[in-house]
């Protein structure tokens, strides 16, 4: 009867939590493919941010001249941006160009119709900032898409037009999310969903579902997550199948834990009764109140402390393993939602998250903060000139600088935007960070990047824009931003490779 009892409180008090950390596990996991794919998605995005400001992109959508499509919108170009269709629409919702590439004709569908989609058009010039991005189902598989209205660069003017894009997530795309997730996902024909499923948390702009479905087995769980195109259809399911090693895991402790109390309850049944309460019913209970706190507060590097060499240790010592196998993979993840991949910085979430909490830091102790906005002079111009490859090494080359200048600890560069960068400088007033500033424009002419597109120089360049935050003044973060935007766009527009403090003022900071 003890033995009996005591496999009941086993399965009892630890199943359910091992269910609950698999389950925690697999919706993790789940959210690591998905923001993988919303890497292919994010690719799109910046792309278009770039030709969606395009000055020669807006007056060939006004004057359509032949010229400028054969230089720039051709199948060479669409290859250069790792694009899959390119289409231009007038004002009067005509297509003015389409072009593709890596699709053959029997692939090849109209990219987006102007006709069926003429609301979606009109909200678009009313409203050219608003951008649409998401997946489309053509007959070549999975292809990430966007589409806004094409502005000036400085944003002035009406909308001359709508561009839009789509880039085919191909098989080597896919593995490139397979190897950084490390998890063999598919992406599959839409199927039934079953009646179990999971409610996901965090999940991208991009994706509307907030649930997965399940499928048990004994040996694996099976999980659909649907992808819907930006009309909402549901096209494609995202298939993970993971091996259910925590649930087997515990499964064996609980049955080594149960045979060996049935050995002992032969043995000495007189004593059980009282071994039972002190020894075992207890510390399960310290264990099931422990692992009910990780579930709750997601606290995966919580160790179990038992202090015992028994079954239970052992039992706290394989929970603790299967912990720090889960705090691994959800660290891992936070650092892909944190890291620009390219660049090795922070990106602009890790950014957004950190001058949040270095304003009320700065309010705390009475402290200045400075925050530095970082632009590659004519970078679109050094891109056309020596292609996209030099431009991501030229990229990296500015981000070893700002790593090498900024060295304090509790300095932040970051890259938040394409060829745009932003520096925190905690507890530094300006004359600090003007001079920071121009070591780092001293540091970057030391590299001597050839720039033979520059208009300000024959190597690369970066005008900045430097604002101050202090104790006494009531600024919000987007506040700052804007205001250190507005010295950026100053310093740019008063000729390049300056350093801009002040609004309105002439006396803008230079290097030759």
């Amino acid at each position: 009867m003890m033995a009996t009892l005591g496999v009941y409180l086993l399965q009892r008090n630890l199943l359910s939590n091992f269910l609950e950390i698999e389950q925690d596990s697999a919706i993790e996991d789940v959210t690591r493919v998905i923001y993988g794919l919303n890497s292919e998605l994010r690719y799109v995005k910046i792309i278009i941010s770039d030709w969606g400001d395009w000055d020669e992109l807006y007056q060939f959508s006004l004057n359509r001249q032949q010229a400028f499509h054969t230089k720039n919108l051709g199948k060479e170009q669409l290859k250069t941006a790792s694009l899959s269709v390119l289409q231009i629409i007038g004002l009067q919702n005509e297509i003015i160009s389409y072009s593709q590439q890596g699709l053959n004709p029997q692939q090849a569908l109209t990219f987006f119709s102007p006709q069926k989609n003429h609301a979606e058009l009109s909200t678009l010039l009313l409203l050219p900032e608003k951008r649409v991005c998401g997946f489309l189902k053509t007959k070549a598989g999975l292809m990430s898409t966007c589409w806004r209205a094409i502005l000036h660069s400085d944003g002035s003017g009406p909308a001359s037009g709508i561009v839009m894009m789509g880039r085919l997530i191909e098989a080597p795309h896919l593995q490139l999310i397979r190897e950084g997730s490390q998890l063999p996902f598919s992406i599959e024909p839409t199927s039934p969903s079953t009646s179990i499923r999971w409610p996901l948390k965090n999940v991208p702009d991009g994706f509307i579902s907030h649930e997965v479905s399940v499928q048990f087995s004994d040996k694996t769980l099976t999980l659909h997550y649907p992808v819907f195109d930006t009309a909402q259809q549901h096209i494609y399911n995202i298939q993970l199948i993971i091996p259910r090693k925590t649930l087997a895991e515990g499964r064996g402790i609980i049955q080594n834990i149960s045979i060996q109390l049935v050995s002992i309850a032969m043995l000495c049944c007189a004593i059980l009764i009282i071994y039972v309460h002190y020894t075992l019913v207890r510390p399960l209970k310290t264990l099931q109140t422990t692992l009910s706190q990780v579930r709750a507060e997601h606290s995966w590097s919580t160790l179990i402390k038992q202090g015992r060499d028994d079954e239970i240790g052992q039992l706290g010592q394989e929970i603790n393993g299967l912990l720090e196998v889960i705090h691994s993979q959800v660290e891992h993840l936070e650092n892909l939602s944190l890291t620009d991949s390219l660049c090795n910085l922070a990106n602009r979430r890790s950014f957004d998250l950190r001058l949040c909490q270095e304003l009320n830091r700065c309010q705390r102790l009475k402290q200045p903060l400075a925050l530095l906005m970082i632009d590659i002079d004519f970078f679109k111009q050094y891109n056309d000139h020596y292609g996209h490859p030099a431009g991501d090494l030229a990229l990296q080359t500015v981000s070893n600088t700002l790593k090498s200048v900024f060295l304090r600890l509790t300095d932040l560069p970051a890259r938040i935007g394409g060829e745009e960068f932003a520096v925190l400088l905690p507890n530094t007033d300006e004359a600090g960070a003007l001079q920071i500033a121009r070591t780092l424009q001293a540091s970057l002419k030391h590299c001597a990047i050839p720039h033979k597109a520059s208009k300000v120089s024959n190597i690369l360049t970066i005008s900045m824009g430097l604002a101050i935050h202090r104790p006494q003044q009531a600024q919000t973060a987007a506040e700052l931003i804007a205001h250190a935007d507005q010295l950026l766009y100053q310093a740019k527009k008063a000729g390049r490779n300056q350093i801009c403090t002040h609004l309105n003022d002439p006396s803008l900071d230079s290097i030759s």
